[in-house]
């Protein structure tokens, strides 16, 4: 991985860039799969290593009707080497349910498609709060494993509208 970005203003270490509010978009057979947003970020010249601040990530799923899930994280770095993104800071996923996964950190292990976490982590959903010591996420199998010890709590699924 690259150093530390330097706090801005500061000179860049030399083959480095700084861009500000960057917009990648990510595309498969003319459909649009990922859209990250970047508050600012440093990329290495010879494009093998990145690092932002203010990430904001939105992955469309491959079903046309489904909604998207959006990742957001203070601070992002990609190796295009391994293929690997790392999200830190305090993690925040929100899938197209309104779901919501917290962590401090994870890891997107690009070339198998698996998002993983070390760090406690927290699911919540409308009826749900499961707690787990990390988790391995397969999105392509639809296959979520949080890490034990696990701590859930659940209640009763809202009414539906009309009282039904």
């Amino acid at each position: 991985m690259t150093p530390p970005a330097p706090a801005s203003g500061e000179p860049l270490p030399e083959g480095q860039v700084r861009l500000t509010d960057v917009v990648m978009d990510r595309f498969e057979r003319d459909h649009l799969r990922e859209r990250a947003q970047v508050e600012s970020m440093t990329l290495a010249r010879s494009a093998r290593a990145a690092r932002g601040k203010g990430v904001e990530v939105e992955v469309r799923a491959k079903a046309p009707d489904a909604g998207p899930t959006r990742l957001f994280a203070p601070m992002g770095a990609v190796d295009m080497r391994t293929q690997r993104t790392f999200l830190t800071g305090g993690v925040r996923v929100v899938d197209a349910a309104g779901r919501t996964l917290t962590t401090e950190a994870l890891t997107h292990e690009g070339a198998e498609n698996v998002v993983r976490s070390e760090h406690p982590v927290t699911l919540e959903g409308e009826n749900f709060r499961i707690q787990g010591a990390g988790f391995v996420l397969r999105p392509d199998a639809d296959d979520l494993q949080v890490a034990g010890p696990i701590q859930a709590e659940l209640s009763e699924a809202p009414a539906a509208p009309g009282g039904r």
